[in-house]
């Protein structure tokens, strides 16, 4: 019970759309996805504010997740692949 390559790929484009996405105002504020990743000791930029490189976020997210609740799993889960998740 699998996925298509199809299918993989248009979601894997939907989370890094979600992780990169741009907040209300602009450039510099933080989108949704972004806010819960740095409040769970993620970055999703750079200290020049530049976005850093997905597989890098990638690599932080699989760095931490051992420590994270369940909670906090779901959280992030929900938050960056949507509905795909539930």
């Amino acid at each position: 019970m699998g996925i298509s390559g199809e299918e993989a790929g248009t979601a894997l484009k939907s989370i890094i759309s979600r992780i990169y996405r741009i907040g209300e105002e602009g450039t510099y504020d933080e989108g949704k996805s972004e806010k819960v990743l740095t409040s769970m000791g993620v970055a999703v930029r750079n200290v020049s504010g530049d976005f850093r490189s997905f597989g890098d976020i990638l690599k932080d997210i699989s760095n931490k997740w051992s420590t994270w609740n369940n909670v906090q799993k779901t959280s992030l889960a929900q938050t960056v692949a949507g509905k795909m998740c539930a």
